[in-house]
């Protein structure tokens, strides 16, 4: 069933809420949080937005929406595989400044039925949103794919003239090995390198996402988020704001 979310407007994980109570510092090592593909992985190019000429005077076609940004899936640019450890993960967008006020997210399964579908409110200055799989939905196989779209409702949903953006998810078991040093870190930098250094992309970026919704003007952590998007090919969006 199709639901409003507003969850975009609250912490998007319990990554950071959990750090905090936990004495976590946010101080961030020598080194920057960067994204490196999993092994067997094959270089892809980025999947491009899709969508056509608007009927609304142009106001929130991909042309000129353009003029502010390009709709962007954050995914890394060089892996077909991108990966999650989580039950339930985060999916995250850029949108740039448009018109239109709503969105819709679809989240497919490997037999193309859908998992879970909702609205989404679009902020009105544009920004890096999240979209979190809810609690009360299904979690996701352990070596299943997933795909999902997100539509910018520019015309009546699933118009094909939407501007639209897809991406993939598939859900892998975490490595003892990088479980433990996992176990061993103390901040949320070094958290985010091990996943990266993992190749598990959507716990990598949504850990460092979580701790800058926490501290959005730390430097270290805004160093080492642009640092995490440009090693992933998203240079273009690495400065843009995420919007709680």
């Amino acid at each position: 069933m199709l639901q409003t979310n507003h969850d975009w407007k609250q912490p998007i994980q319990l990554t950071a809420a959990l750090a905090l109570a936990a004495g976590i510092f946010w101080a961030a090592p020598a080194f920057a949080v960067t994204f490196s593909a999993p092994d067997g992985v094959s270089p892809t190019p980025p999947q491009p937005t899709r969508g056509g000429a608007s009927r609304n005077g142009g106001q929130c076609s991909v042309e000129s929406l353009a003029t502010e940004g390009t709709p962007t899936p954050l995914l890394p640019e060089n892996t077909d595989r991108v990966l999650t450890v989580a039950d339930r993960p985060a999916f995250f967008v850029y949108v740039p400044k448009t018109t239109a006020t709503e969105a819709s997210f679809t989240l497919k399964n490997h037999e193309d039925e859908i998992h879970y579908q909702t609205k989404v409110d679009l902020p009105e200055s544009g920004g890096i949103i999240s979209i979190p799989l809810p609690e009360t939905e299904a979690e996701l196989q352990v070596g299943n794919t997933y795909a999902w779209l997100f539509e910018i409702h520019c015309e009546p949903e699933f118009d094909p003239n939407n501007p639209t953006i897809v991406g993939s998810v598939q859900r892998t078991s975490i490595d003892a090995t990088v479980a433990r040093s996992l176990a061993e870190q103390t901040t949320v930098v070094e958290t985010a390198q091990i996943y990266g250094d993992a190749g598990i992309w959507y716990e990598t970026l949504s850990t460092l996402a979580d701790a800058r919704i926490a501290q959005p003007n730390e430097p270290t952590l805004v160093e080492n988020w642009q640092d995490l998007l440009v090693s992933a090919g998203l240079e273009a969006i690495a400065s843009e704001p995420i919007v709680r």
